[in-house]
């Protein structure tokens, strides 16, 4: 152990901190830049949360979120998505993720759908469908920062919870 070390240890957590936040600085881990991102997984639940995280994805199902909020039913296409649902202070629809993969939307339930990403005529393979169960309750009486802020909570709880399940299967 190094006295710096030792003594940052042996120092009341108020120094630890600010000790931390400088070495941090010192290192470059504030630089203000995204950090690099992971290779994809091997493992379609992983793979799948990783996709989640996407501008587009998370965007495309907040629209059909939107659209079940104020029609109350599923559209029948990502058409019907981008001709109905145009909200203020929303911007466009992307229509790739980053990585520049097709994201496109299908209905499998009254109240549930998938987001697919990649080509969705392509080898199953090459494409990942994120599955999404709109709950029961699905407020249509927030503005739209309001609406897209819960949508943004409830997507992370849903793909979160699958991840859970999924670590739970390789545990044990």
């Amino acid at each position: 152990m190094t006295t710096l070390s030792r003594r940052a240890c042996q120092a009341p957590a108020s120094t630890m901190l600010a000790t931390a936040a400088l070495a941090c600085l010192l290192a470059g881990c504030d630089s203000g830049e995204a950090p690099a991102p992971l290779p994809p997984s091997d493992d379609p639940v992983a793979r799948t949360f990783d996709l989640s995280r996407d501008p587009a994805v998370v965007d495309l199902g907040r629209r059909v979120a939107w659209y079940y909020a104020h029609g109350g039913r599923l559209p029948a296409d990502l058409k019907e998505v981008r001709a109905f649902v145009q909200v203020p202070g929303w911007p466009a629809l992307p229509e790739t993720t980053r990585a520049g993969q097709a994201v496109t939307y299908r209905p499998t339930g009254e109240r549930a759908f998938e987001i697919v990403v990649g080509d969705p005529a392509g080898p199953a393979g090459d494409r990942t469908a994120i599955a999404v169960h709109l709950p029961e309750t699905v407020p249509n009486d927030l503005g739209p920062e309001a609406f897209a802020t819960w949508w943004e909570l409830e997507f992370i709880r849903q793909q979160a919870a699958r991840l859970q399940e999924r670590l739970e299967q390789l545990g044990g």
